[in-house]
């Protein structure tokens, strides 16, 4: 029986209630580098969403004039969260059937192999001829829509496998892994929008000392940008490749997961856990116990062969094989942390409904030309530099009752009607702007990307600490899940967003 009394490294039990390797420094060492790598991985994981929505400025040179000319980010969103939701209800099912370091390692191998496809792809717009690249790129843009849909498509079945499947693996190892992750993902926005800006800046500063025209000059450092993205996302999917090699083969995380099969065999043997970080106790009724030991242990370990490495999905995950199950299982869990749940729910509503739909949108009120072109770069480098700043706030000022979040994200609708309100692009909307001051553009957007990395961490965090401890892994999972329908419904509303702005079908104009 595993309790987490408040010890560390010399007691063998860290603050989250995971029992540690004993050994000293090399214990400490190797906790650091899991930490580092749980983090890289929330990196690799939201790093290809990120780098698909930043390069606007290449999509805007791709599909100028086409059908898709100023709705392409919602078509694109849309696809990513829709295919995404879907993808994670099939995770629910697979990740009883797939071990997870297949399911990590298939999921980042195929990333890569998307990326360095669209890399080739963007390389090849380099070799056209400067006098026929607006005729050629306005000829093949239902094609290039095309191809890059699909691989919208494709990159978000493996992103919500990944998501799902690197929650879970870090709940193995403790809540605090589980931070590690969330606060990766929200650097990878932050790395990414850094580099946009960087690639902007010259532009925008040769466009306020010259006044002739650079368009040529222009579209070719805009594809080299989107290029770099592209190829950098391909490095940082395969640093993370090569890390979590390591991971699965350090001594760590083979203690790890053997401490957490014992921890298994305890509870289902009528045993108490404990998590010392958030202070909550998961005692489990004597006779439901006993019951749950009889009925399902000997299944499991059918169906397992009796594994014990703690990361079998079939065991660990707390399901079966049985698709009634299956669902009964998620039903359970769903209402033990409904409230965490439906908080994503309506965190990414209202975040995927603004960004970067409708703040794509946005304009500055200065005259200054370079600042006027850097504007909305500097807006996704706002909502980035916020959204990591929440996501890793000490746990000391998360919001530990569930009712508080779920209160926080429904007053965060309040950011439609604010964005709304603010100065757009001229052409863009309908609406005369009711607040003209680029200092609350900036301002509205800190709050929304603080507020959405602050309550992301104290859902993730604390929705496990809500479920028996055998059964964190699996809620990790189903809170990706929420995650995702936070982002469907997010991506649908960035359409209704963008109808009441220009008044225009959002879907074709």
């Amino acid at each position: 029986q595993m309790t987490g009394d408040g010890g560390g490294v010399g007691s063998g039990v860290p603050r989250d209630g995971l029992p540690l390797l004993h050994g000293g420094d090399k214990v400490q060492t190797h906790h650091r580098l899991v930490f580092l790598i749980m983090m890289l991985m929330g990196v690799g994981a939201l790093f290809p969403w990120n780098a698909f929505i930043t390069p606007h400025s290449f999509y805007m040179l791709l599909f100028r004039g086409s059908f898709v000319e100023h709705s392409f980010m919602s078509l694109l969103s849309s696809t990513f969260t829709l295919v995404g939701l879907g993808s994670m209800l099939l995770l629910q099912k697979l990740q009883h059937m797939v071990p997870l370091k297949f399911m990590v390692v298939g999921c980042l191998l195929t990333e890569i192999v998307i990326f360095a496809s669209i890399s080739i792809s963007t390389a090849l717009l380099l070799l056209i001829p400067e006098h026929a690249l607006e005729h050629t790129l306005a000829s093949r843009a239902a094609i290039h829509f095309a191809l890059l849909l699909s691989a919208v498509a494709a990159a978000a079945v493996a992103q919500a496998f990944l998501t799902g499947s690197m929650l879970s693996y870090a709940s193995i190892f403790g809540s605090s892994y589980l931070k590690a992750v969330s606060g990766g993902m929200g650097i990878a926005g932050l790395a990414v929008a850094l580099a946009n800006y960087v690639a902007m800046l010259p532009n925008a500063l040769q466009q306020l000392a010259s006044s002739t025209n650079v368009s040529h000059l222009e579209s070719q450092t805009t594809i080299h940008g989107a290029l770099w993205y592209f190829c950098a996302t391909c490095v940082v999917l395969l640093w993370c490749f090569a890390s979590f090699l390591w991971l699965e083969s350090a001594d760590f995380t083979a203690e790890a997961k053997r401490l957490n099969s014992q921890l298994v065999v305890s509870v289902t043997q009528g045993g108490q856990t404990s998590n010392s970080e958030f202070g909550v106790d998961s005692t489990r009724d004597a006779v439901a116990v006993e019951d749950e030991s009889s009925r399902e242990m000997p299944w499991r370990q059918r169906r397992c062969g009796g594994c014990t490495d703690g990361m079998c999905r079939r065991h660990d995950g707390g399901g079966g094989g049985g698709g009634v199950g299956t669902i009964r299982r998620t039903c359970a869990l769903l209402m033990n942390v409904w409230r965490w749940a439906f908080s994503l729910v309506l965190i990414y509503s209202v975040t995927i409904g603004v960004f970067p739909a409708v703040t794509g949108m946005l304009a500055s009120t200065s005259a200054d030309a370079a600042w006027s072109r850097l504007f909305v770069p500097t807006l996704f480098v706002a909502f980035n530099v916020g959204d990591v700043v929440g996501r890793n706030m000490h746990a000391r000022f998360l919001p530990k009752k569930s009712a508080t979040v779920f209160l926080l994200s429904l007053l965060r609708f309040a950011f439609f009607p604010l964005f709304i309100s603010l100065q757009m692009q001229e052409g863009s909307s309908v609406l005369l702007p009711l607040i003209r001051s680029d200092a609350v553009s900036i301002c509205a957007m800190l709050a929304l990307a603080v507020s959405n990395g602050w309550l992301t961490t104290a859902a993730f965090m604390r929705a496990p600490a809500d479920v028996a401890s055998h059964e964190r892994a699996a809620a990790s999972t189903l809170m990706a899940g929420c995650l995702n329908l936070g982002l469907t419904c997010g991506a649908l509303l960035s359409f209704l967003a963008h109808w009441i702005v220009c008044r225009c079908n959002p879907f074709v104009d």
